[in-house]
């Protein structure tokens, strides 16, 4: 039977480590009893301890059993599995030829120069198997992607089409002109500009204080350019006649900045693009700073680090960008203030791995 996923690893007991994590993959409902019966502790005799599966919060686990929030296995019965950490060459061997049973592939320690830092592992899909309903297919993905598009400029054509309608029903309300003039009497107003003041007064009867009227509207309505104040924090930047805005304060712009360090602390594991509660929270605080600046406009862009190939990680860059999205939509943001870019393993920000499987929050 093919394999369904391949653990690349540069250090052994890592690996293994790896291999229960790809197992948990294939069956997400399997508990810690199923664990010790498809792995039993006589795989590896030498393990150092009396079993490889223990409770995780129990005080047996220590140094000698992976307990890191990352490595920490979570099983359907709600246990927290911790696996033992010691594994020579024989043990290694067994659960290599343990886990093939389980469509568990194992690559050779020479292939993976590239994997990441030394003691990593990482786990690839192949032959076409994605793990259950948590993970879309690219072909899926882009399915929905482009559903999104489509209501996206649904939307932006009836907020047109309202605008339309608002413009046209004040447009006839402003053109209604209550003053009754008596017949035969015209009474002329015109805008003057003061050239040595930069100000305006208002005339009154003559053509020239006509001609004068209309320049002076045609400064008026330029279009405005964007200013800094005196601690260099940006202000309203107007553009021509349409009267929005596309800036925000500075303060506003600072409180993102810092719940930007905040979900940065909380990496994605490798492959995903869910939200984590702890997450959500954070992204709970920037809607609001959206929904009290309502001018904000965010760019989110999702990144992915190097293991596995481009195309994948195009994919998972896009979903990762496009979930802190669609979360901060479902938390009342309007949609056309915020844009989801992937940009799949660019602009790197460290060495190790994780730290580049993250989101930007780039306010323009």
């Amino acid at each position: 039977m093919a394999s369904k996923i391949r653990v690349y690893g540069q250090a052994q007991n890592l690996t293994a480590l790896g291999i229960i994590h790809a197992y948990m993959k294939l069956y997400p409902e399997a508990t810690i009893e199923d664990l010790r019966n498809a792995f039993p502790d006589a795989l590896s005799p030498d393990k150092g301890v009396a079993e490889i599966f223990i409770d995780a919060d129990t005080p047996d686990a220590d140094e000698h059993y992976f307990t890191s929030a990352d490595e920490v296995i979570e099983t359907a019965d709600g246990k927290r599995v911790a696996m033992a950490k010691l594994w020579t060459k024989p043990s290694y061997d067994n659960l290599v030829r343990r886990a093939a049973d389980y469509d568990i592939e194992v690559a050779e320690f020479e292939h993976q120069q590239q994997v990441g830092k030394k003691g990593s592992y990482y786990i690839e899909y192949v032959n076409g198997f994605v793990p259950g309903d948590e993970v879309e297919t690219v072909q899926q993905y882009e399915e929905s992607k482009m559903k999104r598009g489509c209501l996206g400029w649904l939307w932006v054509l009836l907020g047109i089409f309202l605008i339309f309608l608002i413009a046209l029903f004040i447009g006839k309300c402003c053109s209604k002109d209550d003053t009754v003039v008596p017949a035969g009497e015209i009474t002329e107003t015109a805008i003057i500009v003061d050239e040595a003041g930069g100000g305006a007064q208002t005339g009154a009867n003559g053509v020239a204080g006509q001609n004068a009227g209309t320049d002076a509207s045609s400064v008026n309505s330029s279009t405005g350019a964007a200013v800094s104040d005196a601690t260099g924090a940006a202000t309203a930047k107007v553009t021509g006649n349409t009267g929005t805005c596309t800036t925000a304060p500075a303060e506003a712009v600072a409180q993102i900045e810092k719940y930007q360090k905040q979900f940065d602390a909380i990496e994605y594991p490798v492959g995903e693009y869910q939200l984590k509660p702890d997450a959500k929270a954070i992204l709970d605080n920037v809607a609001r700073i959206m929904k009290e600046n309502p001018g904000m406009k965010i760019t989110v862009n999702g990144y992915a680090s190097r293991e596995g190939n481009p195309q994948a990680n195009q994919v998972l860059s896009d979903k990762r960008a496009a979930t802190v999205v669609d979360y901060l939509v479902s938390k009342g943001v309007a949609p056309d203030c915020l844009k989801a870019s992937g940009l799949n393993t660019s602009d790197p920000i460290s060495k190790e791995l994780s730290p580049n499987r993250r989101i930007d929050f780039v306010v323009e």
